[in-house]
């Protein structure tokens, strides 16, 4: 839950930029990806009703994610961008 909360208060700041949200919602991705994959011994085990919750979150996430895909104004943005440029699209393979 922390990961979310952070990732709330992080777009909540004025700082925050069509730029930088795109970044936040790939590790958001991967963190719920890692979450509902993992199969070590951890302290913390997850129960099914509980994959299933971060499941239905990563599907909502990856429905958000597709909608930024396709507007012309992320991409922009993301091109735009000083730390990014092509290179976030070439790593992500867009």
């Amino acid at each position: 839950l922390q990961a979310f909360k952070d990732v709330t208060l992080f777009c909540l700041l004025d700082s925050a930029t069509l730029a930088s949200v795109i970044p936040v919602m790939d590790k958001l991705g991967q963190l719920l990806t890692s979450a509902v994959l993992r199969k070590d011994k951890s302290k913390v085990l997850l129960t099914a009703p509980v994959k299933t919750a971060l499941l239905a979150a990563k599907c909502t996430l990856n429905c958000y994610y597709a909608t930024t895909n396709n507007l012309h104004v992320y991409r922009l943005a993301m091109i735009l961008h000083p730390q990014y440029k092509l290179v976030y699209f070439k790593q992500h393979g867009w």
